[in-house]
């Protein structure tokens, strides 16, 4: 018998219609940007800069590691971000917030990579002067301006679904943050190995995802004709529909090939921590102001794939060798 997270993915993917170039990477992201009511702002940008040629920043505070498909992901990330922003929740900077201040019990200083930051990164909020911030991207638009409003100290430019492990730079890090960064990603375990190479021994990784299989997200889904037209958290930029349970599926196959080896010897991926973030059939979030929300709220802690809008975990590093 299939899954719900089967189900769900066969029925999306056959509607939805994804475009894929020839290294697997989606390319029709500006198409749900139209579908969504933003063409005129997407027409906007288009006007004020032209070609991608002349969107590329080269600004010499931005380090660049390996290469970066600009026709894929820079080009889509400009013209449609660009001008509008694309804040972090509240629930998720907090939970990003409170992982690294259990840290800050046990250190003076830390040292974050948020992978996937943004010109808004979920960092943005964690004191600088105790937490060093580095965010990595692969847009240098987002990466100038999250430099520019000060929210992170440091800038990586880089594909994190194309980089090599020997492309990275040889730095270790307290906590390696990947908010609403997998789904978008061709091979998330990869990733995953990939990065987590770069953690400190203890050190974690803050993780956080869209729920594919919540009930809100369905409902949508059928109300409006096999289209995401209320959350754009399963949008058309998304390749895989990483849930919970594939995430942790993810950890335990990395853990079970002996794949987890570093320069200081093997080492074991541990979720410490997860946390899941409610939501009502068809809407927003309860607000725990009702005795339906709180219905709600309790059935998302009894069947999560149901009734979470998003899970969060920290998963920590342990070496054992």
């Amino acid at each position: 018998m299939k899954s719900v997270v089967e189900i769900v993915k066969e029925f999306y993917f056959t509607h939805a219609f994804p475009k894929y170039d020839s290294e697997g990477f989606r390319y029709d992201i500006l198409l749900d940007d139209e579908m969504r009511g933003l063409k005129e702002n997407v027409k906007t940008l288009r006007d004020k800069f032209g070609n991608i040629e002349e969107v590329i920043i080269n600004d010499n505070r931005i380090k660049k590691f390996g290469s970066v498909d600009f026709n894929v992901w820079a080009y889509s990330y400009d013209y449609f971000f660009l001008g509008r922003g694309w804040p972090p929740s509240e629930k998720r900077v907090n939970f990003v917030n409170k992982v690294v201040e259990d840290g800050l019990r046990e250190k003076d200083k830390l040292n974050v990579l948020d992978v996937g930051c943004g010109e808004q990164s979920v960092t943005y909020s964690l004191n600088s002067d105790i937490v060093y911030k580095i965010g990595a991207d692969i847009s240098e638009t987002a990466l100038k301006r999250a430099l520019d409003k000060e929210y992170i100290q440091e800038a990586w430019f880089l594909d994190f679904n194309k980089i090599k492990l020997n492309e990275l730079p040889n730095r270790k890090f307290d906590y390696i943050v990947m908010s609403e960064v997998l789904e978008h990603t061709s091979e998330p375990k990869e990733v995953i190995k990939k990065f987590s190479y770069l953690l400190k021994d203890k050190g974690s990784l803050i993780v956080t995802i869209p729920n594919p299989t919540c009930i809100a997200f369905l409902t949508d889904f059928l109300i409006h004709g096999f289209h995401l037209k209320k959350y754009y958290l399963l949008n058309r930029s998304h390749n895989p529909l990483v849930s919970n349970l594939s995430l942790e599926n993810m950890i335990k196959e990395l853990n079970d090939d002996e794949e987890l080896k570093d320069n200081e010897g093997e080492y074991k991926l541990k979720i410490v921590r997860r946390e899941n973030r409610p939501a009502k059939l068809y809407g927003f979030f309860p607000k725990d102001n009702t005795l339906l929300d709180k219905v709600l709220i309790n059935l998302s802690y009894k069947s999560p794939e149901l009734f979470s809008f998003q899970f969060f975990y920290e998963i920590k590093k342990e070496n054992i060798s």
